[in-house]
């Protein structure tokens, strides 16, 4: 437990600091219980997207085998905001 609270404690940015330590650990051995008691974390299933098949370009041929995570492929991040549909016509991003 004293192990567990400096680590904690580190973490968290409180210092070093043996009250602090002793209050984490208070706080653990309160909740303790609670912790046993809790149902185990469901994980999710990989729910990964994913593609496959060939894709002919011209006169060659190309195997496919594509998976997206779908974190990433719903993910707005590098996207811009577009304020009017003239804008996105234009491409104007």
């Amino acid at each position: 437990m004293v192990h567990a609270s400096a680590q904690i404690e580190a973490m968290l940015g409180l210092g070093d600091s043996i009250n602090t330590r002793y209050r984490i650990a208070e706080a653990i051995m309160d909740c303790l219980e609670d912790l046993v008691a809790m149902k185990p974390m469901k994980v999710e299933e990989d729910q990964s997207a994913r593609v496959t098949g060939t894709m002919q370009v011209g006169d060659q041929v190309f195997a496919v085998d594509v998976a997206v995570d779908p974190r990433i492929a719903n993910s707005t991040e590098g996207m811009h905001e577009v304020d009017t549909p003239l804008e996105m016509a234009r491409g104007d991003l």
